[in-house]
């Protein structure tokens, strides 16, 4: 199993997983924490190979997360070749995300 790991998000989005030439994934957990003191919002995008990304690609949307608390999302989530998932928190956030799963 993979485990694949953002460390803490910014206002920018970044890439948390990403399918390069002719590989899939199978995500089949994320975890999502917010480790800071205050209420936070986080989004999440599986982005289809060629897609600017945006609200429509959204898992996950501005979802507000109480302070040092975690969510969780089961899979499972497919990755076709060239797909990506991006993840973003609000504001100055400490959200730290993790997701579980295959690659090939």
């Amino acid at each position: 199993m993979n485990r694949w790991a953002s460390g803490t998000l910014g206002t920018t989005e970044q890439v948390l997983v990403s399918c390069k030439g002719n590989q899939t994934a199978h995500i089949e957990k994320i975890f999502i924490s917010n480790i800071s003191g205050g209420s936070a919002t986080y989004s999440i995008f599986h982005v289809q190979k060629g897609q600017a990304g945006g609200s429509s690609e959204a898992l996950a949307y501005e979802t507000t997360l109480a302070t040092k608390r975690v969510a969780e999302y089961d899979g499972p989530i497919y990755l076709l070749p060239g797909d990506e998932l991006k993840v973003v928190a609000g504001g100055t956030a400490a959200i730290n995300m993790f997701a579980y799963g295959r690659s090939t």
